[in-house]
């Protein structure tokens, strides 16, 4: 009877200590999983900073790059054609002046 006695306090001992270890190991999982989500959280947060700063310098690159291989050739292009068609101009109205004068 005494023996039967000890073995169901042994049992309930126990079982106490299994409940109360696996409260505590929940409350250390749930705990670590929350700061494994925050860890994801800034993971994607980061993530999606660096994306849209990298964008941002692909943008800025393109419009350096158009400017200097367009829109400088561009402009310098238009102003070949302009003072060639200028300095024509010119040689034709010295001609005319010289052919007139003569």
């Amino acid at each position: 009877r005494l023996l039967h006695r000890l073995h169901e306090e042994r049992n309930a001992a126990t079982t106490i200590q299994s409940h109360l270890r696996g409260v505590s190991i929940r409350r250390i999982v749930q705990a670590h999983r929350h700061i494994l989500y925050r860890h994801r959280c800034a993971t994607k947060i980061q993530s999606i900073i660096r994306g849209f700063l990298d964008r941002c310098f692909v943008v800025r690159t393109r419009r350096i790059k158009h400017y200097y291989f367009v829109t400088i050739p561009s402009a310098t292009k238009i102003q070949s054609v302009f003072r060639g068609r200028r300095e024509r101009l010119r040689q034709k109205s010295a001609m005319t002046i010289q052919t007139a004068h003569r």
